[in-house]
């Protein structure tokens, strides 16, 4: 079994490269395919990270610092935004290609504090047999979506 955190990094890596993907990719078929896949596994995995890795470390993290977990779920539904408005425009649009791009830039921001300080603080207050538990559920919420 894994532990959440090896989980999560190889989701944060997937969709990052699906996002590297379609950003240099000329053929509109292929970019919507992607899309379409990866748009399905970004809100599966954002449901689990809420409902299962988040309220893990809720109090940890609340207490330290109250903004972080605000600022990740924030940071959540500006990618649930931005997953709606590019189902309403044409894979053909400049404006398309500009939402994929502050999509990628968000999230590898995201990715980017969650691998840093959550995963961190997860290592230190999970041990391995927790950790594998949570990963299962987090997998089997996913699996759900």
């Amino acid at each position: 079994m894994e532990r959440i955190e090896s989980i999560l990094k190889k989701d944060h890596n997937k969709i990052e490269e699906a996002l590297n993907q379609i950003l240099k990719s000329s053929d509109n078929d292929e970019k919507l395919r992607t899309f379409n896949k990866i748009s399905q596994e970004l809100l599966s995995h954002i449901d689990g990270e809420e409902k299962i890795y988040y309220p893990v470390l809720d109090d940890e993290i609340r207490a330290v610092d109250k903004s972080e977990l605000n600022e990740s779920e924030q940071e959540h539904h500006v990618v649930k935004v931005l997953l709606r408005e590019l189902k309403k425009v044409k894979v053909t649009s400049p404006e398309w290609d500009a939402k994929i791009e502050v999509l990628k830039e968000n999230l590898e921001h995201h990715h980017e504090e969650e691998e840093e300080d959550f995963f961190k603080k997860s290592r230190k207050k999970l041990n391995d047999k927790e950790a594998e538990r949570i990963g299962k559920e987090f997998k089997n919420c996913k699996e759900k979506h």
